[in-house]
C-alpha cells in the first residue's frame, strides 16, 4: 500500500479505495483519497438497493477518473 500511495503522490499511478464493508477508514493512510462508492457508502450498505447498484457506481467512478486522466 505504501508503494502504491507513493506512486499516486508522484502522479505515476491512481489509487482508488473501494469500500466493500463498513470500516473505520478515516485514519487510514489513504483517507485523503476519493473513496468509492459515492459518498463512501460501502457496497454492503443498505444505502444501495442492491450490490449490483453499488458496483455500478464503483465502475462509473473508476471510468470518470480514467476519462479525466486522458483528457487532452
Amino acid at each position: 500500500m505504501q508503494k502504491a500511495l507513493e506512486l499516486h503522490s508522484a502522479g505515476r499511478a491512481c489509487v482508488i479505495p473501494i469500500l466493500i464493508r463498513p470500516v473505520d477508514w478515516r485514519g487510514a493512510p489513504f483517507a485523503h483519497l476519493q473513496i468509492l462508492p459515492t459518498g463512501a457508502k460501502p457496497v454492503s450498505s443498505s444505502f444501495w438497493h442492491s450490490r449490483d447498484e453499488a458496483f455500478l457506481d464503483v465502475a462509473q467512478g473508476i471510468r470518470a477518473v480514467i476519462e479525466k486522466s486522458v483528457e487532452p
